[in-house]
Order: C-alpha cells, then sequence, then structure tokens
C-alpha cells in the first residue's frame, strides 16, 4: 500500500479530480476542531461533493502515482505539508525551570521518543553553551544547537562553535562607553576558536549587580575583569550587556532605541527572582529564528519542517517564523499572542504535551527523517 502523507489546501476539489489523480482522500479535520466525512461515492450527492480545507485543515491521504509535492499535486490545489523534522526547544521556563533548573521526567521520555523517530531536537536558548551543560549532559543530545540568542550555533555533544555572529567592534566601544555612563559594569560573551569555551569579561566601570554575581555562582561561572576591552576581545564579541533594577530598565531602552537605532539588536528580558532586568544587545542580524535557520543548513533541513517552544521575548521570532509554535502557559500574553498554539507549563510537562501534539496529530512520521 503506498505511504500515507500529510496534504494540505486553500481551495475547492472535488472527491472525482483528487481520486483521477490517484489520491482517496479518508478524512478532513478542521484544525483538530471537527471531522468531515467525505461522502460515499456511490451517494447522491457524490457528483457534487466538494469539500474546502482551509487554512489549518489537515486531509490524511493516500498517494497513488503522484508523489508529495509533485506540480500535479500543487495543480489540484494541494500542497505536501513538511512534516516537522527538528523541534528547538528554549531552556529556563521552557525545558527547565526558573527556579530548580530541572526538566520534567515527561519531557525527558518525549524527547527520547522524539530522538527515537529521527528528528532533531535542538536546544534554543539565551544561554551560552557552558551554561547550558547541565542540560547537554543529562539529555545526552548531539548535533548543532542554538545559543546566546541565536549569536551562536554550536554542537551539543563536543561543545565547539559551528557559526557565530559578532557584535561590530565600533558599536562594542560605543556601548561600553554608554553603558559606563549609566553607571553600569559592562558584561561582554567573548566567543573565539582560540579559546576552548566562550567565557565572559567585565569591565571596571561600576558594581557587579547582585543578579549578575548569583546567575556566576548558580551556573558555575567566572568572569575576567578588565578596565577596556582590546581590539583583540572586540572582534570576537557574540553579546554585551549589563543588569538593572525594574525601574531603571525603561530609560535604558528607550536610549539605547534613540543613540543606537538598527546598529544593534537588544532585549531586556525580566528576571522575576531578583527584581531586574537583563538588557543583552546583539549583531542587529541575530535572533533565535536566524540561528535556527543557521542550524537548517547545517542539516540540510527545510525552515518550514521546524516546531518551536518557548516562554519569553527573545523566543518571539522563532514562535512567529516556526511553522509550528507552541508557547507555554506561564508565558505572557504578548508571547503567546506569538505563538500558532499553547502548551502546559512547564511544571506539568509542557514540552512533552506539545511533542505528544505533534505525534498525534501525524506531524512527525517516525523513521521519515534521518537520526
Amino acid at each position: 500500500m503506498p505511504q500515507p502523507f500529510i496534504a494540505r489546501s486553500s481551495s475547492f476539489c472535488s472527491r472525482q479530480q483528487l481520486q483521477r489523480g490517484g489520491i482517496h482522500v479518508v478524512a478532513v479535520t478542521g484544525g483538530g476542531e471537527a471531522v468531515h466525512q467525505i461522502p460515499s461515492q456511490d451517494g447522491p450527492h457524490s457528483r457534487s461533493s466538494r469539500f474546502t480545507a482551509l487554512t489549518r485543515t489537515v486531509a490524511l491521504a493516500y498517494t497513488g502515482e503522484m508523489k508529495e509535492g509533485s506540480p500535479q499535486l500543487h495543480r489540484r490545489g494541494l500542497s505536501g505539508v513538511t512534516p516537522v523534522a527538528l523541534v528547538a526547544c528554549d531552556l529556563d521556563g521552557t525545558l527547565i525551570g526558573r527556579d530548580h533548573h530541572r526538566i520534567h521526567s515527561d519531557d525527558v521520555a518525549a524527547i527520547r521518543r522524539l530522538r527515537k523517530a529521527g528528528v532533531h531536537f535542538a536546544i534554543c536558548t539565551g544561554r551560552s553553551i557552558i551554561e547550558s551543560n547541565d542540560v547537554l549532559s543529562e539529555l545526552q543530545l548531539q548535533g548543532p544547537g542554538v545559543f546566546v540568542t541565536g549569536a551562536v550555533v554550536a554542537d551539543m555533544a563536543d561543545r565547539q562553535t559551528l557559526h557565530r555572529r559578532t557584535l561590530p567592534a565600533a558599536s562594542i566601544a560605543r556601548l561600553i562607553d554608554f553603558f559606563s555612563d549609566c553607571g553600569h559594569a559592562s558584561l561582554a560573551l567573548i566567543d573565539e576558536d582560540a579559546s576552548p569555551a566562550p567565557y565572559y569579561v567585565l569591565t571596571s566601570h561600576g558594581p557587579v549587580h547582585p543578579a549578575t554575581a548569583e546567575w556566576f555562582v548558580r551556573n558555575r561561572v567566572q568572569a575576567r575583569e578588565t578596565a577596556q576591552l582590546d581590539g583583540a576581545l572586540q572582534r570576537h564579541v557574540v553579546r554585551i550587556g549589563i543588569v538593572v533594577d525594574r525601574p531603571e530598565a525603561p530609560r535604558i531602552e528607550a536610549e539605547l532605541r534613540r543613540n543606537f537605532g538598527t546598529e544593534i539588536y537588544f532585549l531586556s528580558i525580566k528576571a522575576p527572582l531578583f527584581d531586574s532586568h537583563v538588557i543583552e544587545v546583539f549583531h542587529p542580524a541575530v535572533s533565535k529564528w536566524t540561528g535556527i535557520t543557521t542550524l537548517c543548513q547545517q542539516l540540510n533541513l527545510a525552515p518550514e519542517s521546524v516546531a518551536a517552544i518557548g516562554d519569553d521575548v527573545n523566543d518571539i521570532p522563532m514562535l512567529r517564523q516556526a511553522h509550528i509554535s507552541f508557547a507555554m502557559a506561564s508565558a505572557d500574553e504578548h508571547v503567546k499572542a506569538a505563538a500558532k498554539r499553547t502548551t502546559l507549563p512547564q511544571t506539568q510537562g509542557g514540552v512533552a504535551a506539545a511533542i505528544t501534539e505533534l505525534f498525534d496529530e501525524g506531524s512527525i512520521v517516525s523513521g521519515r527523517h534521518g537520526t
């Protein structure tokens, strides 16, 4: 029997047209909300029976001579839906708790099932790869992942950088001066081939915020202190930023926009445990989605085959762009609005629930992709 595939349509097709093309439609489901049985060919309405498959309507079909994605298929109003080949998953607040950094047991089992089906599971985090060590070691992940909000793509097994996007040196010098004028030391993340791992450099333009000190302790990270970043180091900065108390954040955000405009891309991420904001600055082309597209090139996968799961503002680009995306139930409303779907909170195994949904709806076909 020919192999089933998932087909999608945005136009009307008659049953006869489909059968002449070698396709037999079994059922149509509108985004899981309803099932419409196609009338029998022998029934009184067989000649006029038509169905519409709206944007989210999925039909389970069997192919005869026609192949998925063929020109004949497109001419009949159906287009092959690319199965999910890659799941990109955020860490903090999504795969691990923000306060305990543990992975839900259901998530561990679901990721194992996903990988067994040949789907690549990629960490997609704002952390550096060193700060992600515990998760990578627990899950024994392999292949490329996305780190530093997309500025770095690195191998999750050997921790080696595969691609990086650094800030322009001229922007770094101005940013350090800007943060210094605000009374803050700049924290720069350096990623260079000469070093076995990324590392932090902290300028001496102000006190270290308590949240920064606590983050270093929790993640066993150290920073080199310097009065000024020299030219050699400036060429390898993938992120620079500061941590500020919550009331101070809006003013600094506004000043960054006014002084730097499109020269940079920056995020202001709430750190509720410390009642503060982490303001991070990147090359203007950086985002988690651009990191994912680089990862897709590494794996020779179509971006349309990506499903994304996240919960915070730095996840918004990938939640908007991914063909299928899930926001955690605990996410802010503007983050949920960027995603196509919502899943359970991290404490209830939200990643596992999302992966299970992909299997149940047929978006993941076991053995369809390489491991």
